[in-house]
This record gives structure tokens, C-alpha cells and sequence, in this order.
């Protein structure tokens, strides 16, 4: 039987995201086994700039030979230690793997056959214009209604925690909580509403944050704090949720209670559609 779709003619989708660390995989696999499909826009970038893939000779040519791994990927740490401190690298990197990532997450969409659609977009925030201090500037490809995840999602190691079976496949604390100056919510509210019908957040406090990614990644405090630093406030990705899931210091099956809660909640909307 086909599933309910939206009058605009797309099942009912939920962007979900949330920082660096928050525990978004953990999230959406959930969602997974409860027949969601996953849209993942990590899993789509570290797929296009894997060893063969289609981001990889366009790299090449506009970085140069050192920037390609032996095995055929992204270099991710060199290619990180660059475009986090050139503005332009950062730039052209985006106009070769936005395009791609949008392109993948189209088919897949287009592709879904589960009751509805969740986008994991870690920087679906950021993509509206939502920054700390101006640190995140929106591309021309974000400010279009891309999905963006490059590059700071390509440039992430591979998960190395075990969190993810799907994942795999495919300073102080207190100063990382600062308001900054966001831009009219409702304007960015407006925006969402046009892309999503709900919109998940996966929050944690940073000094969690912190101490998840140094164990997962193996990156030093100040890398991880550099990487907060870049996303949008805690506050700001909050006052844009229509649904959050705590997980601090949440246990596995305590985040599972919430998810499955959700679930219902969504299937129930996308029936209504």
C-alpha cells in the first residue's frame, strides 16, 4: 500500500540535527529500524569523497595530488588542517561536494519507501543563516536550500566509536554556550517550514560534546572546541526545534523511549497528510 504523501506531492520529513557529537547517529538509527528512511547527509559526503568516488578527480585537480590519500579518498586531516584556516579552500571544496551531496540526497528522497523521510543534516542550521558571530558564513549553495554537509562532514574520521552500524557503511565549556546574535527566528522558521515538516534536535551540553568526540575521533580538546565554535549556538539550533531529544546523560534505552515516542507521534502526522 503506498504510504500518505504530503500535497506537494513528498512524503512527510523530518530534518533532523543537532552539534558535533550530540548523538544524531544514535538517533537516526534508531528511526531506521523503525522503518524511517535515512537520509544522511554524512554518510552521503564521506560517499563522495571516498576512494572511486564522484567528488574525487574534481578534488584532485583543484588541491592537487597531496590532498588524495593512498587508498584514493580525501585526505580528511590535511584537507580539515587547510580549509579550516582558508576561507577560499573552504569555498572551492563546497562547489564540488554540495552539488554532489544534493544530487545523492535528491535520488534517495525521490527513492524512499518508508511511512516518512528523516534528513540527518548536522549543519541544516547553519545552511539558513543561523551562525555563531558570523563564523559560519552561508554558501551560495546553502542559501539555495541544498543540504549541506561538506566540508566539515567529509572531513570527519570515519566513526570509530562502534556507535553506528549504518554510519560505518555509508575555549571552556561555558563560553561554547554564549548567545549570539541569530538572525529573526521567524524568518529562519519560515525557511525550515518550507523544507521539513518537523524539525528534530539532538541536543547535549558541549562539555559532553567535547568529551564524546576526543574518545571517537581521537581529536584534541581545542580541535573539537574549534569545531563547536564553527556551528551554530546550542541555543539557536533549540529555538528552531519543533521536537528535541536530551541526550546528555541520557542511557541507551532511555534516548530509544524517545525516539520510538517521536516515531508514533510521526507516523500519526504523516497519516494526517
Amino acid at each position: 500500500m503506498e504510504h500518505e504523501r504530503l500535497k506537494s506531492g513528498h512524503l512527510f520529513s523530518v530534518g533532523l540535527t543537532g552539534g558535533i557529537g550530540s548523538g544524531k547517529t544514535l538517533v537516526a538509527d534508531r528511526f531506521a529500524s523503525l522503518g524511517a528512511t535515512i537520509i544522511d547527509s554524512d554518510v552521503l559526503a564521506h560517499t563522495v569523497t571516498a576512494p572511486g568516488g564522484a567528488a574525487m578527480p574534481a578534488i584532485e585537480a583543484a588541491f592537487g595530488r597531496e590532498f588524495v590519500a593512498a587508498d584514493g579518498s580525501l585526505d580528511r586531516a590535511r584537507m580539515r588542517a587547510l580549509v579550516f584556516s582558508d576561507s577560499e579552500a573552504k569555498r572551492r571544496l563546497e562547489s564540488i561536494t554540495h552539488p554532489l551531496i544534493r544530487a545523492a540526497s535528491e535520488a534517495a528522497a525521490r527513492a524512499a519507501t518508508g511511512p516518512y523521510r528523516i534528513f540527518v543534516i548536522p549543519l541544516l542550521v547553519e545552511s539558513l543563516g543561523l551562525a555563531r558571530d558570523g563564523a559560519v558564513p552561508v554558501s551560495a549553495n546553502a542559501a539555495s536550500g541544498m543540504h549541506p554537509a561538506a566540508p566539515d562532514a567529509a572531513l570527519q574520521p570515519e566513526n570509530r566509536s562502534g556507535e553506528s552500524p549504518r554510519r560505518r557503511s555509508g575555549g571552556p565549556a561555558s563560553d561554547l554556550e554564549d548567545p549570539v546574535q541569530d538572525a529573526p527566528g521567524d524568518r529562519l522558521q519560515d525557511r525550515l517550514k518550507g523544507r521539513f515538516d518537523r524539525v528534530l534536535v539532538v541536543d547535549c551540553a558541549p562539555e559532553t560534546q567535547i568529551e564524546r568526540v576526543m574518545r571517537r575521533n581521537g581529536f584534541s580538546r581545542a580541535q573539537v572546541e574549534a569545531i563547536i565554535a564553527r556551528q551554530a549556538s546550542r541555543s539557536g539550533r533549540l529555538a528552531l526545534a519543533d521536537d528535541v531529544i536530551e541526550n546528555d546523560k541520557a542511557s541507551t534505552d532511555a534516548v530509544y523511549e524517545k525516539v520510538d515516542a517521536l516515531h508514533r507521534r510521526y507516523l500519526a502526522l504523516a497519516g494526517a497528510r
